[in-house]
């Protein structure tokens, strides 16, 4: 179920974050920590800050999908 939830929150562009273990759910869903794609793992201080910062802007991650735009994701 974890899998799932993933691959969806990826197909619609979505941050993911994973706190402590939680980053052996995204491993085990075929994904690694990649800020750029939107994927944040480490300790919870880290991950907290990555992910508001990425917030900050955009809150999807469109450069994910070769045929999406920066400017239909805004």
């Amino acid at each position: 179920m974890p899998d799932e939830f993933i691959r969806e929150a990826w197909s619609h562009g979505k941050a993911i974050a994973a706190i402590g273990s939680g980053s052996q759910v995204l491993k085990s869903a075929g994904f690694s920590a990649d800020n750029t794609m939107g994927i944040f793992a480490g300790n919870a201080a880290t991950v907290t800050a990555e992910v508001l910062d990425a917030l900050s802007g955009p809150v999807r991650f469109p450069w994910r999908f070769q045929v999406d735009s920066a400017s239909i994701c805004q």
